[in-house]
């Protein structure tokens, strides 16, 4: 038997006191192994499914997947469930509306992996732009909650650089528009037009509801917000705010098992 002995990101044993960990990796190990290991189609990080998944038949995003995967986290963290979803949604807003599309926008580009996969695998119009909003320098503190300092969120995700993001997206270079620096001086100094599809990935509560009143009114009539990490308890505080702002809007949240969230504009 092989043994993966990993301790992923974000997942329940990174979560565990270091010392209760050795032991939740060892009964990771065994449990699966037993009489339901077969059940599973797909295990990895937080999800596991015995139903099937479908990226796993879809040779064009494994493709975009492998091409970005071994440079996009630190570690080996398989996370094709999240990211397909992600992917799929996208593309259901290719060259929407049909008389102008509207743009996309990625608030929380580190390394440009999503991007790369979406433009790979969406079939995006030419004439659809597609906005690129981070710091490519790490979260600020400036702006972070007491809570998320203490979770040592100030600083992460400084491991790329806007030149590195362009090289990636190259072959979409003409449809691309990079927008490094401060959210909330960026966004002021751009205008983005109406938007058919917004991912956010912000790991930060202030910056995500920036990003949300930004996009909010900007979204068309069918237009898809994605939230990275929804679910994910490391951010709770960002959770909180973004149902706060939802609580005022008439659309819903969709909470998904990959820890993401998203809503439809109405």
């Amino acid at each position: 038997m092989s043994w993966d002995l990993r301790v992923y990101p974000d997942s329940q044993i990174a979560r565990l006191p270091r010392p209760l960990r050795p032991l939740a990796l060892v009964a990771r190990n065994l449990v699966p192994s037993g009489s339901r290991a077969f059940r599973y189609a797909y295990r990895s990080v937080d999800l596991a499914t015995s139903n099937r998944s479908p990226f796993l038949d879809d040779p064009a995003f494994e493709d975009a997947y492998r091409r970005v995967s071994d440079g996009w986290y630190d570690g080996d963290v398989d996370v094709r469930w999240r990211v397909w979803t992600l992917a799929r949604l996208a593309r259901t807003r290719r060259g929407l509306p049909a008389h102008a599309p509207g743009a996309f926008a990625e608030f929380g580009v580190y390394r440009g992996g999503c991007a790369f996969i979406i433009l790979s695998t969406a079939e995006l119009p030419a004439s659809q732009r597609y906005f690129l909003f981070d710091t490519f320098s790490g979260v600020p503190d400036d702006r972070l909650e007491a809570s998320e300092r203490r979770m040592g969120i100030a600083g992460e995700w400084a491991d790329t650089s806007a030149e590195a993001v362009a090289q990636r997206l190259a072959p979409w270079s003409g449809q691309i528009e990079i927008r490094p620096g401060d959210l909330f001086e960026t966004l002021p100094a751009t205008e983005t037009g109406p938007l058919s599809f917004v991912h956010i990935d912000l790991n930060a509560s202030a910056p995500t509801i920036a990003a949300l009143e930004y996009a909010h009114p900007r979204m068309q009539p069918g237009a898809i917000v994605v939230f990275d990490d929804y679910g994910s308890p490391r951010y709770d505080e960002q959770r909180q705010r973004i149902d706060d702002f939802f609580a005022d809007v008439p659309e819903d949240l969709v909470v998904l098992a990959t820890g993401q969230a998203f809503a439809i504009k109405r």
